[in-house]
């Protein structure tokens, strides 16, 4: 049971009788809910065998009921919050959007703050590079989460089996949710925990593959990489057909929620990883070809001042035109979570907002200031930066200080209650969430297209996205007239990449591993840590715990 809940992918149980061994908790809570409905006395004893009668049996509303206890909530394992053994002070570990802070701020694009007595527990030794961040001592955070998930995917897995799926399309609703939750945890844990497949990771070994949740199950050894990923892939595209089959499609009305959208945008950064360009192209043509989405526009990227002037006393940013902090003007979003979902984490706009809550640590984003020149003058995501000095900002308890090439992409100077109007600048952090969007779609598919040799259709698909990111008025940019000289197309790709994606989702760390680029900031005007960090050390081992409790799983450096 312990092991289970700290994170483990093997569990070493007490021997228990697994008929009347639930080991997630909505499971209980709504059993004890709507006992009276279901007819089940005495709810926390019901059986696996109860539960099963029910999906095949029961009548529509229990099985609403059960697909709302066992189903509904795995969305949250997409935005986690509550890694277990980090405590909620520590907003690096405790969320997957502080693990994401973390990765990014370990790369050459974002700067963290402006002062090396910044923060501790915000990041300054991920960012200063003062430690082994890759030791299996330091890495649980990261490997205990996404085993967490996948362990919660497997027990529903266990009630919405295929045999289930075949007795309403509820179930294949359920199902798929589960197998995307899998999917995404394994694809995160080869990201962090093995080399990139097309870099060095080929041959080397993935993950130990856990198929079904079983008490009595034996450890399992790690899988070659290759069957890693093709389990990964296999999870994504029969969640696919499900979805299909169930007529669940790409839907916008709730956008905390799996639909096409979300599965074929994992579909599509599962495949690139793995090298398999033709399955990312066609999922990123599926999902742009269903016409679901649109670019977000000039007036809603990133944060607008509405104050006076650009000075500390003066600034005014609303988080409501902002595409970033506030869904309704994000036409881009695939995956995010709203200020009314059970599921938002605010973590990442505390953390990157120059007036959010660490700002007075001198904790927040900053943009290096080799990538901000190479930014064309006529792409209004240039306006997301601000090269002056702010200055001075009086915040709610302090004041603090603002200086040059600050990000403004998530600036917010108060927060966002649940009904969608202010708080105040208590609260900062209350903004809203976009996990997955349509421009990273783009990119995936122009970085597919080169990979299978399609030049042209690569810089079609780049001039589409520059097209959409020229300001009102300027004549459109191209991969051709963006830089000049101009760069190559593999060049562009990379360059559209880090200034799209800047401190989003730990993006660029995930492709210097792919791409084989190192972190070199020593030509920086603005990093205040100058270090020199290979792409080959970016790799992290097993957690001790984890080699501790399958003895089968054998350390992976250079395995």
């Amino acid at each position: 049971v312990k092991r289970l809940e700290t994170g483990t992918l093997y569990f070493n149980y007490l021997r228990m009788k697994k008929s009347i061994f639930l080991s997630i908790a909505s499971i209980a809570l709504v059993m004890s809910s709507c006992a009276s409905k279901l007819e089940v006395t005495p709810p926390n004893n019901i059986t696996d065998e109860q539960i099963q009668d029910m999906i095949m049996n029961g009548s529509e509303e229990t099985k609403t009921m059960i697909m709302s206890a066992l189903a509904t909530p795995l969305v949250r394992y997409m935005n986690f919050s509550g890694i277990n053994g980090v405590g909620g002070a520590d907003p690096r570990y405790y969320s997957y959007q502080g693990l994401d802070w973390v990765r990014n701020i370990k790369g050459n694009d974002v700067v963290f703050g402006y002062n090396s007595d910044a923060n501790d527990l915000a990041g300054k030794s991920e960012y200063n590079f003062t430690f082994t961040f890759t030791s299996k001592v330091n890495t649980s955070p990261f490997w205990f989460g996404y085993a967490y998930s996948i362990n919660q995917a497997n027990v529903v897995l266990g009630y919405f089996t295929e045999e289930a799926t075949k007795v309403s399309d509820l179930f294949k609703d359920g199902r798929a949710r589960a197998l995307l939750v899998r999917a995404y945890s394994y694809l995160c844990l080869m990201e962090n925990f093995q080399d990139a497949y097309t870099n060095g990771g080929k041959d080397k070994l993935g993950m130990s593959l856990y198929k079904v949740y079983d008490p009595m199950q034996d450890p399992v050894a790690r899988s070659s990489a290759q069957e890693t990923y093709d389990f990964i892939i296999s999870d994504i595209q029969e969640a696919i057909s499900l979805l299909t089959a169930a007529n669940i499609g790409y839907t916008k009305e709730k956008l905390d929620d799996f639909d096409l959208g979300v599965a074929n945008f994992l579909l599509a950064r599962a495949a690139l990883e793995y090298g398999d360009y033709a399955t990312c192209r066609k999922a990123c043509e599926s999902i742009i070809g269903s016409g679901a989405y649109g670019f977000i526009k000039e007036a809603n990227y990133g944060g607008h001042n509405t104050g006076k002037d650009m000075t500390g006393a003066n600034v005014e940013f609303f988080p409501e035109t902002n595409a970033f902090n506030y869904l309704a003007v994000n036409p881009e979003c695939i995956l995010g979570y709203t200020r009314s979902s059970s599921y938002v984490s605010t973590t990442l706009s505390s953390l990157a907002n120059p007036f959010g809550s660490y700002a007075s640590s001198k904790v927040f984003a900053r943009i290096d200031d080799r990538l901000y020149e190479k930014i064309n003058a006529n792409d209004f995501r240039k306006d997301s930066f601000y090269t002056g000095e702010i200055g001075d900002y009086q915040g709610d308890k302090s004041t603090w200080y603002i200086p040059d090439y600050c990000g403004l992409k998530f600036a917010a100077t108060v927060g966002l209650n649940a009904d969608g109007s202010h708080s105040d600048n208590k609260k900062t952090g209350d903004q809203e969430y976009c996990k997955f969007r349509l421009s990273e779609v783009y990119l995936m598919l122009a970085e597919a297209q080169l990979g299978e040799g399609n030049e042209s259709g690569a810089k079609t698909t780049l001039n589409t996205l520059l097209a959409a990111r020229t300001k009102a008025g300027a004549a459109a940019m191209t991969v051709d007239n963006y830089t000049t000289p101009s760069m190559s197309v593999s060049e562009m790709i990379r360059l559209q990449w880090s200034i799209e994606m800047w401190c989003e989702g730990g993006r660029e760390f995930f492709n210097n591993k792919r791409w084989g680029v190192n972190v070199d900031r020593t030509s920086s005007k603005t990093h205040v840590s100058k270090n020199v960090y290979k792409w080959q050390d970016m790799t992290c081992e097993l957690p001790e715990r984890e080699l501790e409790d399958n003895p089968k799983a054998q350390p992976n450096f250079n395995k």
